[in-house]
């Protein structure tokens, strides 16, 4: 039957650290990132393969967009690896429900598995690192800029008077 529960339940611990079935599904989710990087490496060749092609259509496409929102090829490349793992990690965690029986075993009548991505924790977690990540880039790429967003100085700098500074913002 199916139980349905806001946090996610604790299947064991590791040491003091709770393990809990959306981490399982996390590692899962990890593991399967690892042996298909692998398995791409491992058949790379001259004569692309229909999965090397494939995947350097992927890659292509990521690089092509980054290119365009960072404005130069050699900053685009920096974040390419970091920002397509995070973009095939949280698919890959999303489209782990459509494989048959995964959810289903269980581990003392607990499900041992739950999607990775309906855990709060990582969902927020994910979010934070993305906004994280996105503020440190664009004040790393123009820093008065990225201040100038949220600091307006030059209001400030025309106005008169302190009765025009009340009206500058």
């Amino acid at each position: 039957m199916l139980s349905i529960s806001i946090p996610p339940r604790v299947i064991t611990f590791l040491g003091s650290i709770p393990i809990t079935n959306g981490v399982i599904a996390a590692f899962t989710t990890s593991l399967l990132l690892i042996i298909f990087a692998l398995i791409v490496r491992r058949n790379l060749g001259i004569v692309p393969s229909r999965l090397q092609a494939a995947v350097e259509q992927v890659v292509e496409y990521f690089d092509i967009q980054l290119t365009s929102a960072f404005g130069s090829k050699k900053e685009a490349r920096k974040f390419l690896p970091l920002i397509v793992t995070l973009i095939l990690f949280i698919g890959l965690a999303n489209q782990l429900s459509l494989l048959p029986l995964l959810f289903q075993i269980t581990y003392e009548g607990e499900p041992l598995m739950r999607l990775s991505t309906s855990d709060l924790n990582q969902t927020l977690s994910l979010a934070l690192v993305v906004l994280g990540l996105a503020h440190v880039l664009a004040f790393a790429f123009s820093p008065l800029k990225h201040l100038g967003n949220f600091i307006k100085i030059a209001p400030l700098i025309h106005a008169r008077s302190l009765r025009d500074v009340g009206f500058a913002f």
